[in-house]
C-alpha cells in the first residue's frame, strides 16, 4: 500500500473461493489492479455485492485469515461497491460495511421501536448525533 490507507483500484474479475479448515462458506473475492502495476485479490466483506468488472473500488489493508492469499479488503459504500441492503445490525458494523445513519429496528413482542440517529443542518449546533425515537404499531 506505500504508506497508504487506502487505495482507489479497478476491480479486473469477481470469483469465489473456499476458506481452510474447520470453516466452510462461498467467499466472494475480486482481483483489483491498482495504479502502480500490482495486482491484488481482496475479500468483499458483508453479504451480497453488486461489484462486476471495470468497477472503481477502494482497498484498504487488513487480511482474511481464513482465506490463503487474502491480504486486502474492500470498502463498502465507497466507489462503485455499493452500501449493504437488506439488512441491519447493532453490533460490529464496521465489519460489514452498515453505517450509524441507517435506520435500526428492534422488535419488542408486537410493537416495533424505531431508532433515527439524525445529523442534518439543523443540528449542525452541536456535535454529537441526536437519537429520536419513534414507535408505531407495525401491521403484518
Amino acid at each position: 500500500m506505500e504508506g497508504c490507507p487506502q487505495k482507489i483500484g479497478i476491480c479486473v474479475k469477481v470469483l469465489t473461493t473456499k476458506p481452510k479448515k474447520p470453516n466452510s462458506a462461498i467467499r466472494k473475492i475480486a482481483k483489483i489492479a491498482l495504479p502502480t502495476g500490482y495486482r491484488v485479490r481482496a475479500v468483499i466483506p458483508g453479504s451480497g455485492h453488486s461489484l462486476v468488472e471495470y468497477n472503481t473500488v477502494w482497498l484498504q489493508a487488513g487480511r482474511a485469515r481464513d482465506i490463503l492469499g487474502i491480504h486486502y479488503r474492500l470498502l463498502r459504500g465507497k466507489g462503485d461497491l455499493n452500501l449493504p441492503t437488506g439488512f441491519t445490525r447493532f453490533n460490529r458494523r464496521s465489519k460489514f460495511g452498515i453505517p450509524n445513519w441507517t435506520i435500526q429496528f428492534t422488535t419488542y413482542k408486537k410493537r416495533t421501536k424505531v431508532c433515527f440517529y439524525c445529523v442534518s443542518a439543523s443540528f449542525s449546533t452541536s456535535t454529537t448525533r441526536k437519537r429520536f425515537w419513534y414507535s408505531s404499531y407495525l401491521e403484518y
